[in-house]
C-alpha cells in the first residue's frame, strides 16, 4: 500500500506539477493542435483526477488499517481493472459513480434488473453525480468547469451502445475478441471527444496554476516545469 501511495504521489507530481503546470495555462487548451496536444491534455487531466482520488482512498485505507479501525478487506479497490472497460457502461461501472447509480434505484424502490430500473439508475445516477460535481465547482471556482456537461453526456453514449449491442445480438452476433477491440476503440474515441470541454474548463480557471498537493516537487527539482520549447514558466 505504501508503494502504491508513493507511485500515485509521483504521478500527481510529474503530471500536475510538471506537464499540466507547463501546458495547462488559462485559455491555452483550444489554441493548441488537436493532435496530439489537446488529446494528451484531456487524458492527462483525467489521469491526474484519478490519481488524486486513488491516492486519497489509499491513504485513508492505510491509516484506518494501521489504527485497527478497519481491516484490508473493508477497502476493496476504488477502481476496477481498465482491461474490463470495452464499453462506456463497463468503464463507468468500474468507478465510484456506480455506487451513486445503485443508490438511486434502491431509493426509488425499482425492481432490480428491469428496464425501468436500469435506465432510471443510469440517468438518475449520472444526473446526481453531474449536479454534485457542478455544485462543488461553482462553490470553489464560481463556475461549472464542464463537469455537468461531461457527466450528463455519458448515459446517452451508454444508451446508444446498448441499442447497438441489442441489434447485434438480434442478428446473431455474440461478440468475441474483435468485438472487444472495437469496444476499446469506441470507448477511447468517445472519452477523447467528451473530455475536451471538461479539460478546457479545468484549465481555463487556472486549476493547474495552483501550488501542487505534493509538498516537495521532484518535477520542479528535475526542471520539468517548463513550457513549450523548454522555456521556463515559473
Amino acid at each position: 500500500m505504501l508503494f502504491r501511495i508513493f507511485i500515485l504521489a509521483l504521478l500527481i507530481d510529474f503530471v500536475g506539477n510538471g506537464y499540466l503546470f507547463a501546458y495547462g495555462r488559462p485559455s491555452n487548451f483550444y489554441t493548441q493542435p488537436f493532435w496530439p496536444n489537446q488529446i494528451l491534455l484531456a487524458w492527462i487531466c483525467l489521469a491526474h483526477v484519478w490519481a488524486h482520488l486513488d491516492a486519497s482512498y489509499s491513504v485513508a485505507a492505510l491509516t484506518t488499517t494501521v489504527l485497527g479501525i478497519y481491516s484490508p478487506r473493508d477497502w476493496p479497490p476504488l477502481f476496477g481493472s481498465i482491461s474490463d472497460s470495452w464499453t462506456v457502461r463497463r468503464f463507468w461501472g468500474l468507478s465510484p459513480i456506480s455506487t451513486i447509480t445503485t443508490a438511486v434505484t434502491r431509493t426509488l424502490g425499482f425492481r432490480k434488473g428491469s428496464i425501468l430500473s436500469r435506465y432510471t439508475q443510469l440517468y438518475g445516477g449520472f444526473f446526481m453525480s453531474a449536479a454534485m460535481h457542478a455544485f462543488g465547482c461553482i462553490m470553489a471556482a464560481h463556475q461549472d468547469v464542464g463537469n455537468f456537461r461531461f457527466l450528463i453526456l455519458q448515459p446517452f453514449a451508454i444508451t446508444a451502445e446498448d441499442i447497438v449491442i441489442a441489434i447485434m445480438k438480434k442478428l446473431g452476433y455474440r461478440g468475441g475478441r474483435l468485438a472487444k477491440v472495437m469496444g476499446y476503440l469506441w470507448v477511447v474515441a468517445w472519452l477523447t471527444w467528451s473530455l475536451g470541454n471538461w479539460a478546457a474548463g479545468r484549465i481555463s480557471v487556472g486549476t493547474y496554476r495552483l501550488p501542487g498537493v505534493v509538498p516537495y516537487s521532484l518535477a520542479a527539482w528535475f526542471g520539468i516545469r517548463n513550457g513549450p520549447n523548454g522555456r521556463k514558466i515559473d
